[in-house]
């Protein structure tokens, strides 16, 4: 699963998210609103499902079992958000 590739952030799809460590985006229709990184993401997507209501779809990327790599690739995801957000929100 890609990072690029969003999916419902609904239960039946949360069932299907794999077990492995990576990092995850959360999104509000095609708006990033939090990231982060998990030893399991379906686990950690379940928890997430209540600290962000709105949120409603996900995306996550596995692969990164070393605990470091999987930090400095959540780094790398979310520079590349703030480019996202400065260019759509700021008009930079």
């Amino acid at each position: 699963m890609p990072l690029s590739e969003l999916h419902p952030f609904t239960q039946a799809e949360l069932a299907r998210a794999p077990e492995a460590a990576g990092v995850y985006v959360l999104f509000q229709v095609e708006n990033p609103i939090h990231s982060g990184e998990a030893e399991n993401l379906r686990a950690q997507l379940g928890d997430e499902k209540a600290r962000f209501p709105r949120a409603t779809h996900f995306a996550v990327e596995t692969g990164h079992e070393d605990a470091q790599r999987r930090t400095a690739r959540l780094q790398d995801v979310r520079a590349q958000l703030e480019r996202v957000r400065s260019r759509t929100f700021l008009g930079r």
